[in-house]
């Protein structure tokens, strides 16, 4: 093939491998021959054309550093690459294509079409009687009422009391406490306590597979009694938290991690749950603060131009 005027030699098997893409439209025919000599012309980068190649290859997303993987998004949309759209869209798509699906500033008491409480641990209790901030003391935690299931963004900001103070966020949760009363049982957990952001996965859900990704830019620093923005993303195979000066935003902590393929599928609940945890005798403190719920509206796939 000359791709952007390189020659690039592969094989059927590679190029066919999305059964949906245009790619395997072009060269899955019973015409099309391996012995033919026509060369097949593709304008667009041959380096972002090879990085597509690799992962219809190997399932693995390899990128040289001087390549964008909104480049990568653009063109596997061209192609159709369904697998490596899903992979990208949520982190390099659009603004656009996420809809807010749940919206609260806590300007009003707890809404209850939105949230249920649980307050069911020792000593924790929810304070909603501050305009524009929920208060969860100790273990109390805030879950969603409706079900929104993976590939699903959850924004808004933080502030704690205390170094040991936490915030835990959950996706894919049954909003049920484990026997142990610490955690959820079951969902991707996001937590964050004294400057470290981490995420794992509990019960029936995927594991994380690898090591995650932790980038770190500017003096990111917890400080007591003080906003800080929150961003979590679930997108199925690729989960995302960042954290970040609500009055510096360039200045945060990113952790990114990749799920176990063969368990990336979300479970039967998809409750999203907040958190703070509890301290013998004495109070946990931390304050939520316009929460969003996003899901993602998938990318309308355009018919190729041939």
């Amino acid at each position: 093939m000359d791709v952007g005027g390189k020659v690039i030699r592969t094989t059927k098997a590679t190029l066919t491998k999305d059964p949906t893409s245009m790619l395997a439209r072009l060269f899955g025919g019973s015409e099309w021959s391996e012995q033919q000599s026509e060369v097949y012309r593709l304008d667009c980068d041959h380096r972002y054309f090879r990085v597509i190649l690799n992962y219809l290859r190997h399932n693995e997303l390899i990128l040289e550093d001087n390549l964008s993987k909104r480049g990568i998004l653009v063109l596997a949309r061209y192609l159709q690459i369904q697998q490596l759209i899903a992979l990208l869209e949520p982190f390099y798509g659009d603004s656009t294509e996420w809809s807010t699906v749940l919206e609260d500033d806590f300007s009003t008491p707890i809404d209850e079409k939105k949230w249920t409480v649980d307050t069911s641990r020792k000593e924790a209790k929810i304070n909603d009687n501050i305009y524009g901030q929920l208060v969860l003391i100790n273990r109390a935690a805030l879950i969603s009422v409706q079900q929104y299931p993976p590939r699903v963004k959850i924004t808004g900001q933080w502030k704690f009391s205390d170094q040991e103070d936490s915030l835990h966020i959950f996706t894919r949760c049954d909003g049920q406490f484990g026997e142990n009363g610490r955690t959820m049982e079951t969902g991707i957990e996001f937590f964050s306590m004294k400057q470290n952001n981490f995420v794992l996965g509990r019960g029936n859900v995927p594991k994380i597979q690898g090591s995650l990704q932790r980038t770190t830019n500017g003096n990111f620093k917890l400080v007591a009694n003080k906003f800080y923005g929150f961003e979590v993303i679930d997108a199925i195979t690729t989960v995302q938290f960042l954290m970040y000066d609500y009055e510096n935003p360039e200045i945060n902590v990113k952790v990114t991690g990749t799920l176990e393929p063969e368990n990336s599928t979300h479970g039967q609940a998809n409750h999203i749950a907040f958190y703070n945890r509890e301290r013998t005798g004495g109070a946990m403190v931390s304050t939520l603060a316009d929460i969003k719920i996003q899901q993602w509206v998938s990318y309308k796939q355009q018919e190729p131009r041939f």
